[in-house]
């Protein structure tokens, strides 16, 4: 039952923007017993996938790739070298492996909420920046004398 929370949080989580490292992360919960396992599953896949995995140097990310940057991305690092961490945490007996998948899952959750703050900032900018523009922009009024039905104006 536990695991089948931890998966629809990962499911639900992997709706924003970094829908890859959530897609990935709740395949490999659903391939693997033990978080060790996962986590190495974890890492494997987001260096391999196609859309996620390395992009060379003169590769410029789009919104295909699994992140908002680039998978070297220090996001992407923090939360595999958490993933390790953990996996060792683990073996050791440090920590128990619903522990270690709660841990992964909250910065997990702390990422994509980041990112969609970062997003929500540079949404709200640009709308600012368009209203300052729009602000700014000169306007021309015309008058016209109608008569008896007085003056009337347009402004374009």
């Amino acid at each position: 039952m536990k695991r089948l929370i931890i998966a629809l949080a990962v499911s639900l989580g992997g709706c924003a923007t970094v829908v890859g490292v959530g897609y990935l992360q709740t395949e490999c919960e659903s391939k693997t017993k033990t978080f060790p396992e996962m986590a190495n599953c974890l890492k494997l896949s987001i260096e391999t996938h196609p859309r996620c995995g390395r992009l060379p140097a003169t590769a410029t990310p789009t919104s295909k790739t699994c992140f908002n940057s680039s998978p070297n991305d220090s996001s992407v690092k923090l939360y595999l070298l958490k993933a390790e961490q953990l996996s060792q945490g683990v073996q050791k007996k440090e920590i128990s492996d619903l522990d270690a998948r709660v841990e992964l899952q909250k910065l997990y959750v702390e990422w994509n909420h980041r990112i969609e703050m970062e997003n929500a900032a540079s949404s709200a900018a640009s709308a600012a920046r368009d209203a300052a523009s729009a602000a700014k922009r000169s306007r021309t009024t015309t008058c016209t004398d109608s008569g008896l039905l007085g003056v009337t104006c347009t402004t374009d």
